[in-house]
């Protein structure tokens, strides 16, 4: 059965070499149809049943190939294309971001061959299964992370000396390419970021709302900084790189306890940014 490949891209000669190559040689097993921008991309699909895979350049006027994976993402009917970067994009943090949320991330030039090798182990690998957790795992990750908050939350009351209340966790399973749209139009946030030892492969990262940052401070200080302050002071985000260093230390020690296990937390890295840069920083 001939396989629908959507080819997005801004210049005319890739699309032309790319469209007669495959109808020359590889006419049987692919049917490249050609559009020259992300909107009408977008238009395509709206119209026609979705191609088996997506060709996607980045460097595009007006809606460019990251708004285009996203748009794709975040729509039910979409999202589980698969999508191949094509593009001259490759510089380090392209390829790393772009790999993360893509199935494969070519940079031209490239060969004809490549590209037909890529296009065959994509469309034949069979479509990943969502992470469902059925009840009793659901419980027993809730009940780990509630017993971790706990402890963290009583580091927490210590510092700030006050009686502080938890709420009862939320547990979800989000495959890595989709962490990003999760975050997405979330406030300005303090990200608290921590790697955990080989022995227990892991990577916490704890976002504390700005205003809440703000209450920190001043609960830590008594002096609140301005919401019209562009940034931190050195010395706040020192405070607040600490707290949450101790809070997910906390958190990860009553872990080691309950599966007497070894956890070797690295250094804490802190930023003060939208959630979805900061997730970008973790993702490279």
């Amino acid at each position: 059965m001939v396989k629908t490949i959507l080819m997005v891209d801004d210049e005319p000669d890739q699309l032309y070499m790319v469209k007669t190559s495959f109808h020359e040689h590889f006419e049987g097993e692919y049917n490249i149809v050609t559009v020259s921008s992300g909107k009408e991309c977008i238009n395509y699909l709206e119209k026609n049943e979705n191609p088996d895979l997506i060709l996607l350049d980045i460097m595009m006027p007006g809606m460019n190939g990251w708004e285009v994976q996203r748009t794709l993402k975040e729509h039910p009917k979409w999202r589980d294309i698969p999508i191949v970067f094509l593009t001259a994009r490759d510089d380090s943090f392209s390829i790393k971001i772009g790999s993360t949320v893509s199935n494969e991330y070519i940079v031209k030039p490239y060969s004809l061959n490549d590209l037909k090798t890529t296009i065959d182990t994509v469309v034949q690998k069979p479509k990943s299964k969502k992470i469902i957790l059925d009840p009793i795992q659901k419980d027993s990750l809730q009940e780990v992370v509630n017993i971790g908050a706990a402890h963290a939350a009583t580091s927490l009351s210590k510092m700030v000396h006050k009686y502080i209340k938890i709420g009862i966790p939320n547990i979800q399973a989000i495959p890595l390419e989709e962490t990003m749209n999760s975050l997405k139009n979330s406030d300005t946030s303090i990200g608290i970021y921590i790697q955990l030892s080989p022995e227990f492969p892991t990577y916490c990262l704890l976002l504390i709302n700005e205003e809440d940052a703000y209450a920190l401070i001043n609960l830590l200080f008594e002096e609140r900084p301005l919401k019209s302050d562009e940034y931190l002071t050195d010395m706040y985000k020192s405070a607040l790189q600490e707290i949450g260093n101790i809070m997910l230390c906390s958190f990860l020690d009553s872990l080691a306890e309950l599966f007497d296990i070894t956890v070797v937390p690295g250094p804490p890295l802190i930023a003060h940014d939208q959630p979805e840069a900061i997730l970008d920083y973790i993702l490279v």
